[in-house]
């Protein structure tokens, strides 16, 4: 329990140093464009526009990967040592702390545990996998809207600069929207096999779990429907904005069935 604490205030310090951080270098940013803007009052200023945006990815994906560090390691910490999540999740929730909002979404995620009990084997690698699949899908939408959000961000010098040299210049300026589905593609298969490494086998021994829940991350969607709570647990995860083509597949492997509904 303590060490599981001690991790918890670790990584909320580091989530504080990478907002401040996050914050201060996205205001730098600003104002450096805003000076060009105003000392040059020229279309090349527009060049800068991606920066914001490639700052806010890197520091909301540094947050993303220290949360779920933090997961990782509380499920791995639950049935091998003293931890009771139930209680681990009423103390974050109930915490007299300054940050006690970010404390209570932290808890949010954690599994529900009302009776206080460890559950056995198969049902803490049964939580795992809803982790691990929770995470795959925020990844994804993460990926593609920062995909999107970068393109759209290059087309006002992209359109300007062909439109000022080419003839057809306004078409090929077009050209960083065309660039999305090969980004967002690349970026959902990087995470997605990823999450297949994850079920096949831990990827380290801090984040592994215990020997005896291992055979049923890898033994695919027959075990796992034979957890109890664990395809309810799946359903409930948000599955909007995932491609339908990715959606259908990992639902078969997760031994789920795809409702009719768009991507």
């Amino acid at each position: 329990m303590q060490e599981a604490l001690a991790l918890t205030w670790k990584t909320l310090d580091a989530r504080l140093r990478n907002l401040r951080f996050g914050a201060a270098a996205a205001l730098a940013d600003l104002l450096v464009l805003a000076g060009l803007a105003i000392g040059l009052r020229s279309p090349w200023v527009t060049l800068g526009l991606p920066m914001p945006i490639l700052l806010g990815v890197v520091f909301v994906e540094r947050d993303r990967r220290l949360l779920f560090a933090w997961e990782d390691r509380v499920l791995a910490l639950w049935g091998n040592s003293d931890l009771s999540m139930g209680v681990l999740a009423r103390t974050l929730t109930d915490f007299p702390h300054p940050l006690k909002q970010s404390l209570r979404a932290m808890a949010a995620g954690l599994p529900e545990n009302g009776d206080y009990r460890v559950p056995d084997a198969p049902g803490l690698a049964a939580y795992r996998c809803v982790f691990w699949t929770r995470s795959l899908l925020e990844e994804i939408r993460l990926r593609r809207s920062a995909v999107l959000a970068l393109a759209l961000a290059c087309l006002p010098f992209s359109v300007w600069w062909f439109s000022a040299h080419l003839r057809y210049g306004l078409l090929i300026g077009l050209a960083p929207l065309a660039i999305v589905p090969i980004g967002q593609a690349v970026g959902l298969r990087r995470a997605w096999r990823a999450w297949q490494g994850r079920r096949g086998g831990p990827l380290s021994a801090e984040s592994a779990p215990s020997t005896q829940s291992a055979p049923l991350a890898q033994s695919g969607p027959s075990s796992l429907s034979s957890v109890p709570g664990c395809a309810e647990r799946l359903e409930k995860l948000d599955w909007t904005r995932i491609p339908a083509r990715w959606r259908r597949t990992l639902r078969a492997e997760l031994g789920l069935r795809d409702p009719a509904g768009p991507g």
